[in-house]
Order: C-alpha cells, then structure tokens, then sequence
C-alpha cells in the first residue's frame, strides 16, 4: 500500500468529496461537490464508490507500481481531462451535473490492458480478450444508451456512456504514448554503445594508420 501514495491519496479525496456530496443531495443542492471538487472525484451514493471508486483504486494502484507516480499523474489527467471534455461537449447539462468515476475507470483499464499486451508478458493473451470486451462493452453501451454495471446513481442520476467510450479512448492514446516513449529510452543506451563503438573502430584505424 504504501508503495501506491498517488492511488491512496486520491481513494482518501473521493471518500471525502463523496461525503460533501451525498450530504448536499440530502439538503436538495445537487452537483454542489461536483461542480467544486471535480467530477471524476464524486459520486452519488456509497454504492456508486464503491462500484467505480474501488475499481478505479485497484487500477491505479496497479498502474503506479507498473510506471510510478509521475507516469500516473500525468496519464490520469489526461484521461481525466479527456472524460470531461467529451461529456462538456456532447451532454447538455455539460460536466457540472457529471459525477463518478467510472469514466477514469474504462481509461485506466483500457491504458494497464494494452500496456499489458504491448509488453508481451505471461497475462498479454487475457489481457487481448479484456481489451476486445471492453471496446465491445462501450459500443454496445453507446448503441443502446444503456450503461453496464451501474449502480447507486440514485433517483436524479443519468448514465452518460459516452464517459466510458472517451475514457477507454483516451486511456488508449495515452498507453500508446507510452510505449513509444519507453521505446525511444531504450533504444538511447543501444544508440550511445554502437557510437562508442564506431569511435573506437575509428581511433584504432587512425592509430594504425600513422
């Protein structure tokens, strides 16, 4: 545990924000924690946090020890950033009435699948038959208008799928960007001894050549 801050840190910040929320919905403020904490944080119900909060825990927890904690605050945000971009553009009522986390949860599944699958480690072929049945479940969820799995969204609350379809989408790009990056560092120590090489080859012909 104490090897995951970033994860824990913000499983302590969604308890809390979750608390701010259901206590305003209970004094008819709805969207109040919402609109000033941040909507990947909140959630509608305890059984809501618990659904989507502790997968998205359990994701980031694995994430953070597979990269680190940098790696994973920037790629979260830009999922997180991703999720409330789409649902600003495509919901009427915009990000200010969006809450939970389930959004970031597809992102950082879609990202810890194809990471996992890039790596060609011994889970890579599960995780190929995870990566097709998660673009599989956010089809069907777009299709159909219809969110698998949802649970404690209470009287007032509405599935948005396009959340899950822009949070695999974005977790997607951002395992790509990673790989091509992790991909350029160790190509570096191969470029730099094959140089070493070459230098070496060419000060040994210049010194039998005087």
């Amino acid at each position: 545990m104490s090897a995951s801050p970033l994860a824990w840190t913000w499983a302590g910040l969604a308890v809390l924000v979750t608390s701010f929320e259901v206590g305003a919905l209970e004094l008819g403020s709805p969207g109040f924690a919402s609109a000033l904490w941040g909507a990947h944080l909140t959630h509608l119900s305890g059984a809501q946090l618990l659904m989507a909060g502790g997968v998205s825990l359990l994701l980031l927890i694995a994430l953070e020890r597979r990269y680190g904690s940098r790696a994973l605050a920037l790629g979260a945000s830009v999922i997180g950033l991703g999720v409330s971009a789409v649902v600003l553009l495509a919901e009427p009522s915009g990000i200010a009435t969006y809450a939970g986390s389930s959004g970031l949860a597809h992102g950082l599944g879609a990202w810890w699948l194809l990471g996992r699958i890039e790596s060609r480690e011994g889970l890579s072929r599960w995780c190929v038959a995870g990566a097709a049945l998660l673009v599989l479940k956010v089809t069907a969820e777009l299709v159909t208008g219809n969110v698998a799995g949802a649970v404690g969204l209470g009287s007032g609350g509405v599935p948005v799928p396009i959340s899950h379809a822009a949070g695999a989408a974005c977790g997607a790009l951002v395992a790509l960007a990673h790989g091509s990056i992790a991909k350029r560092e160790d190509a570096r120590p191969t470029e730099r001894g094959a140089g070493a090489v070459q230098l070496k080859r060419e000060q040994g012909g210049c010194v039998r050549s005087s």
